[in-house]
């Protein structure tokens, strides 16, 4: 009886284990796609004002595009999106599925 309750305790050890690694590799491409908006936003912030518009960066694996949506003589609003292909980072895959996050970013005309 001992040996059974091991065996399924030792089972349980390993599915625990198995669900934290592929929590991280998740929180990783979270941490990743975070950093590439931020890179993106530092990016257009030191472009010269008048020259601001549509564009696209690559920041490791993942694309971030911007396009303004909203312009006013103060300042414009831009839309950030980053999206990955759905590939955590040790190549495994989430489904298949893209993954996109979505920032909307006021920038104050100097």
């Amino acid at each position: 009886m001992a040996v059974i309750l091991l065996g399924f305790g030792l089972i349980g050890l390993a599915a625990g284990s198995g669900w934290m690694v592929g929590s991280g590799d998740h929180r990783a491409d979270e941490a990743g796609r975070t950093a590439a908006l931020r890179a993106a936003v530092e990016e257009v912030g030191a472009m010269p004002y008048d020259s601001i518009g549509s564009g696209h960066k690559t920041h490791r694996e993942f694309e971030v595009t911007w396009t303004p949506i909203e312009e006013t003589p103060a300042s414009i609003l831009l839309r950030f999106v980053v999206a990955d292909d759905g590939i955590v980072g040790d190549g495994g895959s989430r489904g298949g599925s893209p993954v996109a996050d979505t920032l909307e970013h006021r920038l104050a005309r100097p």
